[in-house]
């Protein structure tokens, strides 16, 4: 179990559809704050943190969905869906 693990984790360093969404949400995540305090500053009302939480968790969701449909789209491409059935 623990190769069949580190396989998939290995995959996923190796996709480049994996590594761009992350990057994505890397730079969102950094850019976010920053909108949201020139937004507090220039319409002078008080922002909660809870608005940054909840206009992250869109994106992440959209992506992991992405991602995840990616990555079992190819299992059943190549077969190797059926093949794990054996272990």
């Amino acid at each position: 179990m623990n190769k069949l693990l580190y396989a998939y984790i290995t995959r996923l360093r190796k996709n480049v559809v994996f590594l761009f969404g992350l990057t994505a949400l890397l730079i969102y995540g950094i850019v976010l704050p920053f909108s949201l305090h020139s937004d507090n500053i220039r319409y002078a009302h008080d922002a909660s943190p809870d608005k940054a939480f909840g206009a992250y968790v869109i994106p992440v969701c959209l992506l992991t969905a992405f991602i995840s449909c990616v990555f079992c789209g190819e299992e059943y491409e190549y077969g190797t869906v059926q093949n794990k059935g054996n272990l």
